[in-house]
């Protein structure tokens, strides 16, 4: 009992360092390299290692860490993301079952591509303009972010055994 309630309590701060370290990351980090998502990242790489649903629930709370921090409609985060973590866990078990660099790195573009597709349409729901410039930014969060998680879980996979491929 005791060893879940500090589990749930490890998670929750780690949430909170990951979504504050993501924030910091897109004001310190030059143009191109400040569209990497840690959020995704994150939690992509706890679905590949822990397989859990769990995952949505994550997902939402960070969906409603970035909606607080956001200037747009409440909601518009939470519902992108948990959807799209949704899609891509139901893909996770349905397709992509194996434990391999090359299946997070599809999962991670997957879900870059739902959050943007959900996020795009909440916004135009809502009556809000989209520019074109935004694509420019979300094809940049699409390449580096699938990149950065493509070599941090590389880099697990090589020095951690929790992330060896099962064979």
């Amino acid at each position: 009992m005791l060893k879940s309630i500090l589990r749930i309590i490890f998670y929750f701060f780690l949430i909170i360092f990951i979504f504050i370290l993501s924030l910091y990351s897109s004001f310190l980090l030059p143009y191109p390299f400040e569209n990497i998502n840690l959020v995704i990242i994150f939690l992509i790489i706890l679905l590949g290692l822990y397989g859990s649903g769990n995952i949505v629930w994550g997902a939402f709370l960070f969906g409603v860490l970035m909606d607080l921090y956001s200037e747009l409609y409440f909601g518009i985060f939470i519902f992108s993301l948990t959807i799209s973590f949704l899609l891509v866990y139901w893909l996770y078990y349905e397709f992509f079952t194996n434990k391999s660099v090359w299946a997070l790195a599809t999962m991670v573009a997957l879900e870059v591509i739902f959050f943007r597709i959900f996020y795009i349409f909440f916004i135009v729901f809502n009556g809000t303009k989209i520019k074109l410039t935004f694509l420019f930014y979300f094809g940049w969060e699409l390449l580096f972010t699938t990149i950065t998680a493509f070599l941090l879980y590389f880099l697990l996979n090589k020095f951690f055994t929790k992330f060896k491929i099962l064979k």
